[in-house]
């Protein structure tokens, strides 16, 4: 059975298991390993031969380090990253993809960093607001 995707002419799921696969460094049969799935059934995802259940999805996704909705995204500048934030520039989308590839320890500091320069810059607009 086709990918819904397919169905519709995009192939976005497909391309993007790849893309995320290899983004992580993983082969096929590694990947499939830690999903706990043989390489040919992974390899027909990919392929958009087989759809994987939705709790293979999530158990990828956790593999992967991405959300859902990243794994079905078609590319196109619209993204909903679930805080009504609906429009990302490139930099923005560069600047995600870069959080989600560090190391855990590396993405909590670089967040608390930027964090207390947010927090900086709020104090300093209600400083000049009170002036």
């Amino acid at each position: 059975m086709p990918m819904r995707s397919e169905i519709s002419g995009l192939n976005f799921f497909s391309e993007n298991l790849v893309k995320y696969r290899k983004r992580m460094g993983y082969t096929q049969k590694e990947l499939a390993d830690i999903l706990g799935i043989n390489r040919t059934t992974y390899t027909k995802y990919e392929t958009g031969v087989s759809e994987p259940s939705v709790g293979m999805i999530l158990a990828i996704v956790d593999a992967l380090k991405i959300d859902v909705n990243t794994l079905f995204y078609d590319g196109s500048p619209l993204a909903n990253v679930g805080d009504g934030v609906m429009f990302l520039s490139g930099e923005e989308r560069s600047m995600l993809l870069s959080l989600r590839e560090m190391q855990d320890s590396d993405r909590q500091k670089t967040m608390s960093g930027i964090s207390r320069t947010v927090k900086k810059k709020r104090a300093e607009a209600v400083k000049d607001e009170i002036k």
